[in-house]
C-alpha cells in the first residue's frame, strides 16, 4: 500500500509458510537516484490451540458412565494432557475414563485438554438413563462351539426386542463372554477360568433393525474351555455388552460346548506327513510339557516342545520331518511321546517322501 508520502508492506503468513524469505525495498521519486534497503523475513513455526471433543450425550446409569475423549487433538500433533471435571466435584487427568456419580440426575461434564501452551475446554450432557438389564435382549448361539475346528472365530447374534433397539449404538470393545462355574455339590462350585473373551470381530449380517453379530476367536474360546471334560458339556456363560451412552447389559445363556478329544489324547494331520504335519492335543492344566518323536526302535529323533509351564489348552505342535540335527528322516513309521502334568500319551504316525 503506497501513499505519496509513504509506504507499507502487508503479509499474513499461514500455517506451512515457515521459512525465511529475502526482501528488497527500493524507494524513488523518480527524478533523482534510488535507495534500496535488502532485508530478510523470517517466519517461524506457530502453535495453534488444541481441539477438545468430550464427545456425548452420555448416560448416568447404574453401569457407570464411560467419557471417551479420544477425538480431540492437536492440529500441529503435540502431545496433549486430558482432565475430566464430572459436575459432581469429581475429576480425572486421562483420556478415557469410567465414573459412577451419586445420583441419577443432569450433569454437565467439562474436558480440558493442553499441549505445552495453549488449552481447549469442550462440554458434554449426563443425563439419567435407566437400562433394563436383559429385558429383550436375546443372545442366540450359532448351534454348538466345538472346540477342535479349525475355524477362526465362534458368532454370536444378539437381538434387541426393546424399547429403542433400533437405535441401540454398540461399544464394540466392551462385549465379553465370562464363564459361570456349575455347582456341583450344595455349597461348591466346580472351578471355571478367570478369564473372559474378548469380542474381536463383528457384523451386521443382514442390517436389520435391533440386531448385531458378534464373534469371538476360537482361541480365546479354547483358552476359556480348555479345562471342560471330553465330549459335550452344556456351559453356562454370562454375555456383558455396552452402548455408546454407556447403557449396559447382562444376560446369562447355556451354551453346548463340545471339548474333543480327552486331555493328553493325540491327533495328527495329515497322516501320512509329506512332508510337514502338526501334532495336536489338549491339556486341563498347566505344568510342564514335553513332546518328542521316536523311531520303531525307540531312538528319539527330535524334541518338537519342551515347556517348563505350558498353559492348560489346546496345542498344534508342527514337525517338518527334520531330525534334531536338521536332517531329514526316512519314510516309514513314527511314534510320538507327549509328557504333561495330566501324564504321558503315545500315538503314531506315517512319513511318507
Amino acid at each position: 500500500m503506497t501513499s505519496p508520502r509513504s509506504a507499507r508492506f502487508e503479509w499474513t503468513p499461514q500455517f506451512g509458510d515457515e521459512g525465511s524469505y529475502p526482501l528488497q525495498v527500493i524507494v524513488t521519486d523518480g527524478r533523482g537516484p534510488s535507495y534500496e534497503a535488502p532485508m530478510l523475513v523470517t517466519i517461524t513455526h506457530g502453535n495453534r490451540p488444541p481441539v477438545a471433543d468430550a464427545g456425548g450425550r452420555y448416560c448416568n446409569g447404574v453401569g457407570g458412565t464411560y467419557f471417551d475423549g479420544s477425538n480431540s487433538h492437536d492440529p500441529e500433533g503435540d502431545p496433549l494432557t486430558f482432565h475430566w471435571e464430572f459436575g459432581d466435584g469429581e475429576a480425572a487427568d486421562v483420556m478415557t475414563v469410567q465414573h459412577w456419580y451419586p445420583e441419577m440426575r443432569d450433569y454437565t461434564a467439562t474436558l480440558t485438554v493442553s499441549d505445552a501452551t495453549h488449552t481447549s475446554t469442550s462440554t458434554a450432557a449426563v443425563t439419567p438413563c435407566y437400562p433394563s438389564a436383559a429385558e429383550g435382549i436375546e443372545a442366540i448361539p450359532s448351534g454348538i462351539l466345538r472346540l477342535e475346528e479349525r475355524v477362526p472365530h465362534f458368532r454370536f447374534r444378539i437381538r434387541f426386542s426393546g424399547t429403542g433397539a433400533s437405535g441401540w449404538n454398540p461399544d464394540w470393545s466392551a462385549f465379553t463372554l465370562h464363564r459361570l462355574s456349575t455347582p456341583t455339590v450344595p455349597g461348591h462350585s466346580e472351578h471355571a477360568p478367570a478369564a473372559d473373551a474378548l469380542a474381536s470381530a463383528w457384523a451386521d449380517p443382514n442390517k436389520a433393525a435391533g440386531e448385531l453379530e458378534l464373534a469371538f476367536r476360537l482361541e480365546d474360546l479354547r483358552l476359556l474351555f480348555g479345562d471342560l471334560p471330553a465330549g459335550l458339556t452344556e456351559t453356562r456363560l454370562r454375555l456383558k455388552g455396552r452402548g455408546k451412552d454407556g447403557t449396559a447389559f447382562e444376560i446369562e445363556l447355556t451354551l453346548p460346548v463340545d471339548a474333543g478329544r480327552r486331555p493328553l489324547e493325540i491327533g495328527v494331520a495329515p497322516n501320512p506327513f509329506n512332508p510337514i504335519g502338526t501334532i495336536s492335543f489338549r491339556t486341563t492344566r498347566p505344568g510342564r510339557a514335553r513332546v518328542t518323536v521316536h523311531d520303531p526302535s525307540g531312538r528319539r529323533v527330535a524334541i518338537l516342545l519342551e515347556e517348563r509351564s505350558l498353559p492348560a489348552g489346546y496345542h498344534d505342535v508342527l514337525f517338518d520331518t527334520r531330525s534334531t540335527r536338521g536332517r531329514s528322516v526316512p519314510s516309514g513309521v513314527y511314534f510320538v511321546k507327549i509328557s504333561a502334568a495330566e501324564g504321558e500319551s503315545r500315538g503314531r504316525f506315517i512319513v511318507l517322501k
